[in-house]
Order: structure tokens, then C-alpha cells, then sequence
């Protein structure tokens, strides 16, 4: 089915992958999940995690509205994870969903404005916001 979570996270992350002030900032290191074991994977900071939080679907399943968390994590400082989110921000905020490639399309808009906080496993600062996606497939 074209109107998945997989496909509104893989869309978001061709986004952001595709926007200039983003990628100056984050390069490729955007995921679309939360790192399980830190000292198993190679990171390099700052990077973003945008993973799903929840959402409701219609009965018909075409149309969805999805919650997505937006992390930012930088070993530096949590002034530069907001510096980051930023640009992350500006590509999303009230910007339509869509990518050649992906049948998902659809509309983002931040709900809740950043916050920051430290991840003891990860040994670094982060801002997190929230936004809402409605799609269609």
C-alpha cells in the first residue's frame, strides 16, 4: 500500500537529505530510527533521528495523520542540536510531502517547538519537536 509509515519516513528523509542548509549542517546523518546499542554503530555528530511517534488512520487506510519526533544530537552543545534542528525546521514546516519515487504525499507541520535534554547512553545534548503528517496514498 502506498500510504505507509515506512514511505512518510523515507519521504522525510529524502527531504531533508535534499535541502542545502541541511545537509551543510547534517550531511547524510539523518536516520529514521533510534540507535539500540551506541557502541555498536560508528556515529558521527550531530545527526537527526526522525522516528514515529503515533497517529490515526482513516478506515479506508488512504489518508493518515502520523506523529513524528524529530531528535538532533550533538556531542558539542545543545546550542548547536537547535542550530541543526533549525534548518531541519525550515525544510519541514508547512511543506508538502512529497518525492519522485514515493507514492506517499501529504502535508508536515511542527506541533510542539523544540525542547533539550542530555541522553546519558548516547553521552550527548539534544532538542526534540514534534510534528504531525497528513498523507494520502
Amino acid at each position: 500500500m502506498p500510504n505507509e509509515t515506512s514511505n512518510v519516513l523515507a519521504t522525510l528523509r529524502s527531504m531533508l537529505l535534499g535541502d542545502s542548509g541541511v545537509a551543510a549542517l547534517l550531511s547524510n546523518r539523518i536516520r529514521t530510527a533510534h540507535i539500540a546499542d551506541a557502541e555498536a554503530v560508528p556515529l558521527v555528530y550531530p545527526f537527526a533521528v526522525v522516528a514515529p511517534l503515533g497517529g490515526v488512520s482513516r478506515y479506508n487506510r488512504h489518508v493518515m495523520q502520523t506523529q513524528i519526533e524529530v531528535f538532533v544530537y550533538s556531542k558539542v552543545s545543545v546550542a548547536e542540536a537547535l542550530d541543526a534542528y533549525e534548518a531541519v525546521y525550515s525544510a519541514l514546516q508547512a511543506c508538502r510531502l512529497y518525492r519522485d519515487g514515493i507514492d506517499t504525499r501529504g502535508v508536515i507541520r511542527e506541533t510542539e517547538r523544540p525542547r533539550e535534554g542530555y541522553h546519558d547512553g548516547l553521552v550527548a545534548w539534544y532538542v526534540r519537536a514534534t510534528y504531525d503528517v497528513i498523507s494520502a496514498g
